[in-house]
């Protein structure tokens, strides 16, 4: 019987380690299921991330899109506005060209006008220098023909005289 002892024994050893192998195959069983469950929840999560993924990327597209868009319609806004800003300097710069013109032109009349001034002056004082002149030398003459008549009036005065003496002398020895 020793035998079947060493029989019954590796048998209970046998079914022991069955049973223990069992006990390790429920447990790796429930521990593939609760890893399965796990990998089966990540795969969830996988795909609702790459879902969220998707639909943010999709989003981002989206925005991006808008704001390439918006950013092209703000930058030939600004050209637009570049460009009415560059004509208004330019017809700022005109007025300026055209007011500096005019000031310079102002100027030369103004200059002009001096001169002219000055020679009317000059022109002025000249005439009236020469009316000054003319006024004396009119005076002079008038001067000297009034000496010159009184001598001739004298002079006739002393012939009349003379002949009033002459007459009255003949008519003396006439009477």
């Amino acid at each position: 019987m020793p035998t079947q002892d060493t029989r019954a024994s590796e048998l209970a050893k046998l079914k022991n380690k069955l049973i223990e192998l069992e006990n390790q195959l429920k447990e790796e069983k429930k521990m593939t299921l609760k890893l399965r469950d796990k990998s089966e929840s990540k795969i969830q999560q996988i795909i609702m991330t790459d879902t969220l993924i998707t639909e943010e990327l999709q989003s981002f597209k989206w925005k991006k899109e808008k704001h390439l868009y918006n950013q092209k319609y703000l930058l030939e806004q600004s050209l637009d506005k570049l460009l009415e800003i560059n004509k208004r300097e330019n017809y700022i710069k005109l007025e300026i060209a055209e007011f500096d013109l005019l000031l310079y032109d102002n100027e030369l009349l103004h200059n002009t006008i001096k001169e002219l001034s000055n020679e009317q002056l000059q022109t002025t004082m000249k005439f009236d220098k020469d009316i000054e002149e003319k006024a004396q030398h009119n005076f002079d003459s008038r001067i000297k023909m009034e000496e010159l008549q009184r001598k001739v009036i004298n002079s006739f005065n002393e012939n009349y005289k003379r002949d009033a003496v002459k007459i009255i002398e003949i008519h003396a020895v006439v009477f």
